[in-house]
């Protein structure tokens, strides 16, 4: 891997982190007013409008433009395993305080760097790991442990979507060497849509309003390119170090919970910040 393929691939990883946040923060402002599975479809449905533009953009680079994958199954399994963390974390947020859940959700980079030793053979080093447990420190600094948390099943649900969300980073890595990001982004697109539509078979769909709609809308647009610069920055780069940098999706979190649902975040969080973002640039940028 080049150090300027190393370097796009955490610039695109970031951006990645900020989308997913706008799409995180609109799936908070739903979560009260509609139901989960019909939250589930307009991030599914509009999701599609990224992908299939980035499928155009690839039929117009390559004459033998193929849809079929090299490893099918292990599409379907990335596609099955988006689909879950998708519903665990919006579950998550319906539940607990959106900075809360972001916190939690950071002990993924943990189970990114162990998958991504295991099952893809990327080296290891252990002031990786020591900066690793830096960044979960400051985690627990700001998500403060003692304090309350007024849902076991929402604490429950947040980690599950972490660790889903590590063993969906180690299967995309694995099939950057087997197909494009636009196959990549378009199977999981297809297979989320089949699931959340099968759910909302059994759910009755509840009106929405035009604000409520257009939220919907730009989660799933969101959803959908945060998808594609996932996939792009894991055909660049290794799971374990790019998994870090999920740590400054705690940054956007009191941000956008601060400006939009007046979340006041309190002084640990700062503290942790602080060690948050150190831990990611040592953990990215130290080639010694």
């Amino acid at each position: 891997m080049t150090v300027q393929k190393a370097g796009s691939a955490v610039y695109i990883y970031l951006l990645s982190v900020l989308v997913f946040s706008i799409m995180d923060t609109s799936a908070k402002y739903l979560s009260g007013q509609i139901p989960l599975p019909q939250i589930l479809v307009m991030r599914a449905l509009f999701g599609f409008i990224p992908v299939l533009l980035l499928l155009v953009l690839e039929q117009r680079k390559q004459n033998n433009f193929t849809l079929k994958s090299n490893r099918f199954w292990w599409q379907v399994a990335r596609g099955i395993s988006v689909a879950l963390i998708v519903a665990t974390f919006f579950a998550a947020l319906s539940l607990l305080p959106f900075a809360d859940v972001v916190g939690i959700t950071l002990i993924a980079p943990l189970f990114m760097m162990i998958s991504g030793v295991v099952f893809l053979g990327e080296s290891f080093r252990l002031m990786n790991l020591f900066w690793c447990i830096l960044g979960l420190l400051g985690v627990l600094l700001i998500i403060r442990p003692g304090g309350e948390m007024h849902s076991i099943i929402g604490v429950f649900l947040a980690i599950l979507s972490a660790l889903l969300y590590a063993l969906s980073a180690t299967l995309t890595r694995a099939l950057s060497a087997y197909d494009s990001s636009a196959i990549t982004s378009l199977y999981s697109s297809v297979i989320l849509s089949l699931l959340v539509l099968t759910w909302l078979a059994f759910e009755p769909w509840q009106p929405m309003s035009d604000l409520q709609f257009s939220i919907g809308v730009l989660l799933g647009i969101a959803g959908g390119l945060g998808n594609i610069l996932l996939v792009v920055a894991f055909s660049l780069g290794s799971v374990s170090r790019l998994g870090v940098l999920d740590y400054t999706a705690y940054i956007w979190a009191l941000v956008f919970g601060y400006l939009l649902f007046a979340e006041q975040p309190h002084s640990w969080a700062l503290v942790g910040t602080c060690l948050v973002v150190y831990a990611g640039y040592r953990v990215t940028f130290d080639r010694q």
